[in-house]
């Protein structure tokens, strides 16, 4: 594993809000490069979930960059894995995975990747609560 297959950079030109964006930069061999923030919420078991960002991309020419959702169990073990990837070369624009929280979820991971060459900037990251699970009550 080369850990200097990619540079993450906050970029100050021409972000989709604010001053910055951050921009992700495969610079080495390595197929993929992530930044994750994990989230640990047990209320947020079996309700649905939107995690989203304002993708840019310039050529992102394997898989794509974009948002990502991970849930993880109390052992650690992955139990789903969505993405939402922008191709190629693109303006601004909103991307996001949708998804219920499956009950034995201990960690939500979302985050941003890059699958192969190119860059991509995100910005304004959002996690929001679409539907609460069955029976259970609003937070205050």
């Amino acid at each position: 594993m080369n850990v200097h297959s990619y540079v993450y950079t906050l970029d100050p030109a021409q972000p989709a809000g604010g001053t910055h964006s951050l921009r992700i930069e495969r610079v080495g061999v390595e197929p993929w490069g992530v930044i994750a923030q994990v989230v640990r919420d047990p209320a947020l078991r079996g309700a649905r979930v939107r995690f989203s960002l304002a993708v840019r991309t310039e050529g992102a020419d394997g898989n794509g960059g974009g948002p990502y959702l991970r849930f993880h169990d109390g052992r650690g073990v992955s139990l789903h894995w969505e993405k939402n990837l922008a191709k190629g070369s693109s303006p601004w624009r909103r991307l996001a995975v949708e998804f219920v929280v499956p009950p034995e979820t201990h960690l939500l991971e979302v985050g941003a990747i890059l699958e192969g060459p190119g860059r991509v900037w995100i910005d304004e990251a959002r996690l929001e609560l679409l539907e609460l699970a069955p029976g259970a009550k609003k937070p205050v």
